[in-house]
């Protein structure tokens, strides 16, 4: 099956036995004269259902994606992986205690030895192994960025 554009815009099957199709398709066509008209060329089609979505959204997100991911890693970890038990702690203690006390000091030892390990890594990685140079295309401004 395979559909065609006519003259006046509208969709159409080439196959023989299309009746139902075409009916099908010029149902679901968008009009032409509607093409273009909405507020935004995104998906969604305008502002979007939830008000703030601009600064609310990513906000929201910056601030839970790393208390997930700690709790994740802590009930991994240290719970066996049981959720349940992290929920009854929550419970318990409440949920600002509960975080504070599994949140990770920035001062451990450990993490700062593999961060700086990986600093060095990488350095050598840079020093001796360097690629061919690449340029970019030149900016509006004059700029030829390497």
């Amino acid at each position: 099956m395979f559909t065609s554009v006519g003259s006046s815009g509208e969709r159409k099957c080439t196959n023989d036995n299309t009746s139902s199709i075409n009916n099908y398709l010029s149902a679901h066509t968008v009009p032409p004269n509607l093409i273009g008209k909405h507020k935004s060329g995104d998906w969604s089609g305008g502002d979007g259902v939830l008000p703030g979505r601009a600064t609310l959204g990513p906000l929201f997100l910056m601030a839970t994606t790393p208390v997930f991911s700690i709790v994740f890693v802590h009930v991994v970890t240290q719970l066996d992986g049981n959720f349940l038990e992290f929920f009854r702690k929550t419970l318990a203690q409440g949920f600002f205690s509960t975080i504070y006390n599994i949140w990770p000091t920035p001062w451990d030892p450990l993490a700062w030895k593999m961060i700086l390990g990986f600093m060095v890594f990488q350095l050598i990685l840079i020093k001796l192994l360097p690629g061919k140079e690449f340029k970019a295309t030149v900016t509006p401004k004059g700029n030829q960025p390497t």
